[in-house]
């Protein structure tokens, strides 16, 4: 990869930052709701958003509610690791809750989305978070201690080389995550022969 191109910069200066849909109280789940919900639960590192786990609900709020859009990126507000999801595809109305910051690169940034959530997932991010997080039980990621994230822009060709790796790591995370969970199954059927 080359340096010729690289940009130093905070995030407010090339993404725009908002917490999620503020529901008031718990998230009501609705049959035939409207709109789905991404909470913290529907969430982990390895996959992303979990889509088939999302409830289903009303969006209550006098305005129309800012929808969650492809390029998105997700940041969790509260917890001891900030995780951070890239939302590829939305294809209905989709809110998330107000444990999430909502950041999405501004158009002339000139920064892919899916390389800015590698970055802001890898560790020296990860304690810019840490070193000023509020909250003495469950610590929380304020909003200008996110947007005061340094950031790192190189050349687009560079960023897409960083994206496709990172996008082949996951996949062999995947894989592998798998051939656990199916040797743990083998392993289960083996104890249920040979122990009864």
């Amino acid at each position: 990869m080359m340096n010729e191109t690289i940009k130093h910069t905070k995030l407010s200066h090339i993404a725009s930052v908002r917490l999620g849909h503020p529901f008031r109280g718990r998230i009501q789940k609705v049959a035939n709701g409207s709109a789905q919900v991404i909470q913290l639960r529907n969430i982990t590192q390895e996959l992303g958003v979990n889509w088939n786990e999302l409830i289903r609900t009303e969006a209550q709020s006098k305005r129309e509610p800012q929808w969650l859009r492809a390029g998105d990126v997700l940041v969790v507000a509260r917890g001891y690791h900030n995780h951070v999801v890239h939302l590829d595809t939305i294809t209905e109305h989709t809110l998330c809750s107000p444990h999430f910051y909502v950041v999405h690169p501004l158009p002339a940034s000139g920064l892919d989305s899916e390389f800015l959530v590698w970055q802001l997932n890898q560790t020296t991010a990860q304690n810019h978070f840490k070193q000023a997080a509020a909250g003495s039980r469950l610590p929380s990621l304020t909003r200008r201690l996110l947007e005061q994230t340094p950031v790192v822009v190189p050349s687009l060709k560079d960023q897409m080389t960083v994206v496709k790796l990172a996008r082949a790591v996951q996949r062999e995370k995947q894989t592998m995550q798998a051939l656990i969970h199916n040797r743990e199954r083998q392993m289960m059927a083996v104890a249920r022969k040979v122990l009864s």
